[in-house]
């Protein structure tokens, strides 16, 4: 490429001749995706994308047609049909809400082709559909709900906005987790009619009672057609089936697991509550002390998250828990991306998320590979930056599914890391490997605070050494944890300007979100509550700055070692509403559910390598012998 400006001299005068294709290839390549894509009469707007791909031509002139069911001005606000594009250019489609009946409509933008630009011939042309404002929407009455295994007859509402003149034939898709369809429920059909001058129908299926110890078991139901009807947020539900038949033998090893889970999500919901990124002088002023959970609304939203609620931290850890549940074993970025392209929804994740979410979700449905993110030929998220503290924050699953492996967890979490991550070096990958590592070897029966430090200690570099050993003599200045002092000493290392550790030196996006304070305050906090759950929620709940990050990684570190036995009954009440309660998450999994999933996916990926043993190497046959001896299989 370097050489063809000086080709081109030569042929200007007159001595080469150069190819068409050649001078072609250095034209700016278009495409054209779509970033939303529904819209409604009377309600919302669609929005497709042309970009140019890799670097941009400034002011280019892109050609476009409209296309489709929907007829430009009539249905939609009409659109130019030349485009000026820089990097990339929205295309809002607006709908006209036209009081007339017309059913599902579709809007396909094509890119037309011009001299001054090369198509991209996977995207070439992307579509919108508009839903129709005058016939009723359908969704199910709630998110989830959770009954008895001796409730045979189960049944989960649908409705509709308002009732119709004709039956609505509605097409549904059934998922067993943890459980298989024939053995633990059975469905006569998966096709519900809702007549017509009805309000709604209700799904019947037959749940089988064996007075079999069980892991709690979910169905999950999915609408995926419906004629003469809208589908709206409320697509799925998650019927979750109560084991009442006594709990399965487990391993002590479960019970971290599920301390793991709870001490993640309420750090998320109560800390979120204060998340101003205010001092704590700040946040007693306004807040008081808080110990319990609260509405709240996150950043930018219009919408209130109920109590009980996480934010964008708790929808990536349950997307990584999904995948691993369903899979019940380790995962590969594939996997979770293969997950993110079916649970998530672009306007859902509006009120739940970050924008650098919002744009990795739509560089896989554009056809990304996980191998080319964050850094597309499409771009990259503008607010995803270097040593952001995402390693430690929201990858917790992965140890759970590598309890007691910590070189294996660390290895999961390089993996997912590439997601989020430009630079393979990046300091994110060596602090989040010391995280990993520790909430790993919490795990085992026979752990300790200090054996859990110091374990952890041996996967970190001498620089991340001397700055954990660093905060961590800090906690032996206080004998009471609950000190405001303790609190802010420990705040202090990493934002007065001038200290050796500040982190504000070292990261220019989020830098109330670091990678170094994130694992520094989990770690102490660890520590200085003995690994309690509760402590550790509260401390970071009212410690002022980045609240709900810190609270969820160090409430999940404390868990992995002393399970939920720091963790109030009705915190445990609170969270499982916070799930029901909310229609935009990804999962409605209770927290029980996600535990026994990823306790089972554990044994199942023990029970593999068992399988395997003649081809494993020496360190996989003993962590084998280590999961037999701590039983989590036989």
């Amino acid at each position: 490429m370097r050489n063809i400006p000086k080709l081109l001299m030569i042929a200007m005068a007159g001595w080469l001749f150069i190819p068409s294709s050649v001078l072609l290839s250095q034209k700016p390549r278009v495409a054209v995706v779509v970033w939303d894509d529904r819209a409604k009469e009377g309600e919302d707007h669609g929005e497709l994308r042309v970009y140019q791909l890799g670097e941009p031509v400034p002011g280019l002139k892109v050609k476009v047609s409209y296309e489709g069911t929907a007829s430009d001005g009539y249905d939609y606000r009409c659109q130019p049909n030349v485009l000026q594009v820089d990097k990339y250019r929205q295309i809002h489609i607006r709908p006209i809400h036209d009081s007339i009946v017309e059913g599902i409509e579709k809007v396909t933008v094509r890119i037309l082709e011009d001299d001054a630009y090369e198509i991209d011939p996977e995207h070439s042309k992307a579509s919108v559909i508009i839903q129709d404002g005058d016939i009723p929407d359908v969704e199910f009455a709630a998110s989830s709900s959770i009954h008895d295994e001796a409730l045979e007859e189960a049944e989960v509402d649908v409705r509709l906005s308002r009732t119709w003149e004709e039956d609505i034939v509605i097409e549904f898709s059934v998922q067993g987790v943890l459980a298989e369809e024939g053995e633990d429920f059975q469905f006569n059909s998966h096709r519900l009619v809702i007549p017509a001058g009805e309000s709604g129908a209700t799904i019947r299926f037959r749940v089988m009672n064996d007075d079999v110890p069980e892991d709690e078991e979910t169905v999950v139901i999915r609408i995926i057609e419906a004629n003469t009807a809208n589908i709206a947020t409320i697509e799925s539900h998650y019927y979750a089936i109560r084991n009442d038949d006594g709990e399965p033998a487990r391993s002590i090893v479960y019970d971290r697991i599920f301390g793991a889970v709870l001490g993640f999500r309420a750090g998320c919901s109560m800390a979120a509550f204060t998340e101003y990124n205010w001092s704590q002088d700040r946040i007693q002023e306004i807040f008081g002390f808080v110990d319990s959970f609260h509405p709240f609304k996150h950043y930018g939203d219009t919408w209130t998250h109920p109590a009980g609620a996480t934010e964008d931290g708790g929808e990536r850890h349950k997307l990584l828990c999904t995948a691993i549940i369903e899979k019940q074993d380790r995962i590969s970025y594939q996997e979770l991306k293969d997950v993110w392209l079916r649970d998530c929804e672009m306007e859902d994740m509006n009120y739940m998320t970050q924008n650098y979410d919002r744009v990795l979700l739509a560089f896989a449905r554009w056809g990304v590979p996980p191998a080319d993110m964050p850094v597309t030929t499409f771009g990259k998220p503008r607010d995803l930056g270097e040593h952001i503290h995402l390693t430690a924050r929201t990858f917790q699953a992965l140890p759970c599914i590598n309890a007691g492996d910590p070189e294996n967890a660390i290895a999961d979490m390089n993996d997912m890391g590439k997601l989020y991550y430009e630079d393979p070096e990046d300091d994110a990958f060596k602090w989040g490997a010391v995280y990993n590592a520790a909430m790993a070897l919490a795990m085992l029966p026979d752990a300790t605070v200090e054996s859990v430090i110091e374990g952890a200690l041996a996967y970190a570099t001498p620089e991340i050494e001397e700055e954990l050993r660093y905060v961590l003599a800090i906690t032996e200045k206080y004998e009471d944890p609950m000190n405001r002092d303790f609190w802010q000493e420990l705040t202090d290392v990493y934002m007065v300007p001038g200290s050796k550790y500040n982190a504000f030196e070292r990261i220019e996006k989020y830098p109330n979100s670091s990678i170094y304070e994130n694992v520094g305050y989990a770690f102490a906090l660890f520590k200085a509550t003995n690994a309690n759950v509760k402590q550790s929620v509260l401390i970071a709940t009212n410690r002022g700055y980045d609240t709900d990050c810190t609270a969820a990684s160090a409430a999940a570190l404390c868990g992995a070692l002393t399970g939920t036995s720091t963790i109030p009954a009705d915190w445990i009440v609170t969270l499982d509403s916070g799930i029901s309660n909310n229609p935009y998450t990804n999962a409605h999994f209770t927290n029980k559910a996600t535990a026994d999933g990823l306790y089972r996916a554990l044994q199942s990926k023990v029970s593999r390598m068992e399988d395997e043993y003649e081809s494993l190497n020496s360190n996989d046959k003993n962590y084998i012998k280590l999961m037999k001896h701590h039983k989590v299989i036989d």
